[in-house]
């Protein structure tokens, strides 16, 4: 993963981080090998590059690869953007197809 795609990825976290209310930013939000995750910890793992927040980037860049194979030009960044721009609408409806 290029150093620039991780600093465009993590930039796109924080922004979608910074929009949530705090009592989402710090609610459990997902389950990985037994562990669960609220959005400011996945953001402080990809921050300090933890194993965990490595291998959540490079699921991201396994989903950027999948959505670009679908649709040339789609962009993972893009999606979380517009979950930022989608409110409390969330980044389930901001995916739309791809």
């Amino acid at each position: 993963m290029s150093e620039s795609l991780r600093a465009e990825i993590m930039k796109a976290l924080e922004d979608w981080v910074a929009s949530l209310p705090p009592n989402e930013a710090s609610a459990p939000a997902t389950m990985v090998s037994g562990s669960v995750y609220t959005p400011l910890e996945i953001l402080d793992h990809v921050k300090k590059k933890s194993d965990f927040g490595l291998r959540f980037l490079t699921s991201l860049c396994a989903l950027q690869a999948h959505m670009i194979d679908r649709q040339p030009g789609a962009s993972v960044v893009a999606l979380i953007r517009r979950s930022v721009r989608a409110g409390s609408e969330g980044l389930a409806a901001a995916a739309g197809p791809w």
